[in-house]
């Protein structure tokens, strides 16, 4: 399920950038999307970026868990951070801007910078 290899789901290539992939497992299915790469000053990747939803059955019900993963440029995981919800979740990278909807404004978007160093926490206003 999910990160269990510390290996990404879905193919950190150029081509697959915005692609999603989806795979079903016993009880549940993962939804990864591959958002695209931070590169320092340089051009060198510093990280690549993936945001995943999780959906797993528990009794009758269906409990879901939402992932911004961050890989270093050996694709192994750097950092994750954890939504409640899929639409939290960033939807957009480009020139090392996360791009996600702004939970109180309907058509506002709300953007993160990432550099050298990730956050400590990263923080939705729904």
């Amino acid at each position: 399920m999910g990160q269990s290899n510390n290996s990404p789901n879905i193919d950190l290539n150029q081509q697959n950038i915005g692609k999603s992939l989806f795979k079903k497992f016993k009880g549940g299915d993962l939804k990864s999307t591959y958002l695209g790469k931070i590169s320092d000053t340089s051009g060198k990747v510093r990280f690549y970026v993936v945001t995943e939803f999780m959906r797993f059955r528990a009794d009758i019900v269906y409990h879901g868990q939402s992932k911004l993963i961050f890989y270093n440029s050996s694709k192994k995981v750097n950092a994750q951070y954890y939504f409640d919800m899929p639409e939290e979740l960033p939807f957009k990278l480009e020139s090392n801007t996360l791009y996600f909807h702004d939970g109180n404004e309907k058509l506002s978007l709300l953007t993160l910078q990432i550099g050298e160093q990730l956050p400590k926490h990263i923080f939705n206003s729904y």
